[in-house]
């Protein structure tokens, strides 16, 4: 979920950024992009030190699992919205 986060924070802030309106920004993420990318490599440093317990192996396969059906849907509703036009 933190991931996803970043990664929203990401994309966001390009948009902004391309659309010159940096300024109007409140509150601007310290030392972005480079924070934004040690958060995604701690968070996948925590997802491999996850693998190690069969445990937590389980929740984060079927956290995988979830995001992936999750994507599946958001395609297929998407296709079936360009099919309607």
């Amino acid at each position: 979920m933190w991931s996803l986060i970043i990664l929203a924070q990401m994309k966001y802030r390009k948009e902004v950024d391309a659309a010159g309106q940096e300024d109007q920004l409140i509150f601007k993420m310290p030392w972005y992009p480079f924070s934004s990318y040690i958060v995604l490599i701690f968070l996948a440093f925590v997802a491999i030190v996850l693998l190690f317990r069969i445990s937590s192996l389980l929740a984060l396969i079927g956290s995988l699992i979830w995001i992936g059906a999750l994507y599946a849907v958001k395609i297929h509703r998407n296709q079936q919205a360009k099919r309607a036009n």
